[in-house]
């Protein structure tokens, strides 16, 4: 894959408050696909496009934005489905039998009924999101970028249009950069994640890397419960509430905090701990049991329990340290 970088991005619009993104420096592939994940107000779309900017004279770039072009126009209410589609695009709009098979496409891929006379007009919002993504794709662009492009997507039919992404990004080599701010969604659709906190990125990498081990606290708790106990570095081990586990430091004894994914528990009769069960928390694969250990609760991943209690053991590898500092004691 042809890796891409970019100069370190910074945007501020307030000389006298932070910037909303600090020289962020940033790479990706084509035929990869990343999302941006962090919260509403953050600077997903200030990123993108500040992307866009930066590299729209060396590739061909298409920016779909959350909400529709559609409504700028004046005449939108009687606009004909294939014009809209095709607007700007008069050398496919001359080819009828492309424009028509290109439509077919269209309505076969997004589940869309379409007849000559059908206007855009008549489209629910989850249609005109699926025709926008559509048009952002027909001149076949080097990079995607999409900004929060499954929020009036029903599950089915995100999982759909995700599946359809991934084999465009691939067959075409086509980079696709997303924004999200929803965390299942981004470790399912992606090849790379990158969070934004406070004007930086402090940690891009695979869905697994970011998931089992994040860098700091809000990164772990982005992605639903978790276990983060604070810890007792002392001669090259990690004491914890399970146990201690070896893990080298350039510190002779700290204390830390540390996150234990609930995949990292496991359920076993004959387990060396004992733990009440608070609550159990359906999730569809998984169970996650909320598990009181020495007056702290804990996640456990795990099935739906008939009793209040249960015996677990702790895999301790799976100890990530989320705080690049710690607190060294004399």
């Amino acid at each position: 894959m042809s890796k891409i970088s970019v100069s370190p991005i910074s945007v501020g619009f307030d000389p006298k408050a932070p910037k909303i993104l600090d020289n962020i420096t940033f790479d990706f592939s084509l035929g990869e696909i990343t999302t941006i994940l962090g919260p509403s107000g953050v600077g997903k779309t200030t990123f993108l496009k500040a992307l866009e900017s930066q590299l729209k004279e060396q590739y061909k770039i298409q920016f779909l934005s959350q909400s529709s072009k559609l409504y700028e126009q004046k005449n939108y209410q009687s606009l004909k489905l294939v014009d809209y589609v095709f607007e700007n695009n008069e050398v496919i709009k001359s080819d009828k039998e492309r424009c028509i098979s290109l439509i077919r496409e269209l309505s076969d891929l997004f589940h869309l009924e379409y007849t000559d006379k059908r206007l855009v007009s008549s489209l629910s919002g989850g249609e005109l999101k699926r025709v926008d993504i559509f048009k952002s794709i027909i001149n076949s662009p080097d990079i995607l970028l999409l900004d929060e492009p499954f929020n009036s997507l029903d599950p089915l039919l995100m999982t759909e249009v995700e599946e359809f992404l991934k084999t465009l990004s691939r067959q075409k080599t086509m980079a696709i950069i997303i924004t999200s701010h929803f965390a299942n969604e981004a470790l399912r659709f992606s090849d790379r994640v990158a969070v934004i906190e406070k004007g930086k990125i402090p940690q891009i990498g695979s869905p697994t890397d970011i998931y089992f081990k994040p860098k700091n606290k809000l990164i772990s708790n982005y992605f639903g419960p978790s276990n983060l106990m604070t810890c007792e570095f002392n001669n090259n081990y990690i004491f914890t509430p399970f146990g201690k586990v070896e893990r080298k430091s350039r510190y002779a004894k700290a204390f830390g905090s540390f996150d234990l994914k609930p995949e990292f528990f496991s359920i076993n009769k004959e387990g060396e701990f004992k733990g009440k069960i608070i609550d159990q928390i359906f999730l569809g694969s998984k169970t996650l049991l909320k598990t009181n250990y020495q007056n702290k609760n804990y996640y456990i991943a795990g099935i739906k329990q008939n009793s209040d209690s249960i015996r677990f053991n702790v895999d301790l590898n799976g100890l990530t340290q989320t705080e690049d500092i710690l607190t060294e004691l004399q």
